[in-house]
C-alpha cells in the first residue's frame, strides 16, 4: 500500500463505511504513529491511547477523507495535536520518567544512534529552510519560535504592524514546511512529524 493512489481508494471506500478498509488503512499506519508518540512521550500506554484517538479522528472524519490531499502529513498532524495535549497534561508532566530525569532518555532508548542521526539531520534541514527565507521572514520566524517573543513584541522589534508579524510568520511557516516536506517526502515519517510540531 505504498502507492498513493492506493491510499486515495482505501480514503474512498473508507467514506462509504467500509470497516475492512478501515482496518488495513489501520494496520498500515497504526505502528507508525505508535513508535513516533512513544518515543516523544515515554510512553507505550499514553502511545497506544493516542494511536486510538488518532484513528477515531480518522473514523469521525471519514467523509471527508478523499479530499484530502497528503492523508499522510495529515495524520500525523492529527497524531502530533494529541501528543501535544499528552504533553501539557498533568498526568504526563507528573510521571516518574519526567520527574526523575529520565524523559530524555526515552525520546532515544530504542535505536539510541539512529534516533541522534535523525534528531541531527531534522536539526541542519530547518536550519536550512530557515536561512533560505527572506529576511524579514526570517526574523520573524527565529524572534517569535525560537525566542518566543510575542506578535506585539516582535512588532515593535522590527517596527512593523502586529498584522505584518502575523503574515510574516505565516509565510514563513508555509516555507519551511513545504521544503521539508518536498525534501523527505521519501524518508523519514518521524522527521516530517517534528517538522510540523517545528512550524505550527
Amino acid at each position: 500500500m505504498k502507492e498513493t493512489g492506493d491510499i486515495k481508494l482505501l480514503l474512498k471506500q473508507i467514506a462509504l463505511d467500509d470497516h475492512n478498509a478501515f482496518n488495513r488503512l489501520f494496520t498500515y499506519y497504526s505502528k507508525q504513529v505508535n513508535g513516533v508518540v512513544k518515543k516523544i512521550t515515554g510512553s507505550q500506554q499514553i502511545a497506544e491511547e493516542i494511536v486510538q484517538d488518532t484513528f477515531l479522528k480518522v473514523w469521525l472524519k471519514r467523509t471527508s477523507l478523499p479530499g484530502i490531499e497528503n492523508f499522510e502529513a495529515w495524520l500525523y498532524v492529527v497524531a502530533r495535536n494529541y501528543t501535544l495535549k499528552a504533553l501539557q497534561s498533568k498526568h504526563v508532566r507528573n510521571t516518574s520518567s519526567v520527574e526523575d530525569g529520565t524523559f530524555e532518555k526515552h525520546l532515544i532508548s530504542e535505536g539510541k544512534t539512529d534516533w541522534k542521526v535523525r534528531e541531527a539531520q531534522y536539526d541542519q534541514l530547518l536550519k536550512t529552510a530557515i536561512d533560505r527565507l527572506p529576511l524579514k521572514q526570517k526574523e520573524t520566524y527565529l524572534l517569535i519560535k525560537e525566542n518566543q517573543y510575542s506578535r506585539n513584541e516582535v512588532a515593535a522589534l522590527l517596527n512593523v504592524s502586529p498584522e505584518t508579524v502575523k503574515y510574516n510568520l505565516t509565510q514563513a511557516m508555509k516555507s519551511i514546511r513545504a521544503y521539508c516536506i518536498v525534501y523527505f517526502e521519501e524518508n523519514s515519517t518521524i522527521i516530517i512529524f517534528f517538522i510540523y510540531i517545528a512550524v505550527c
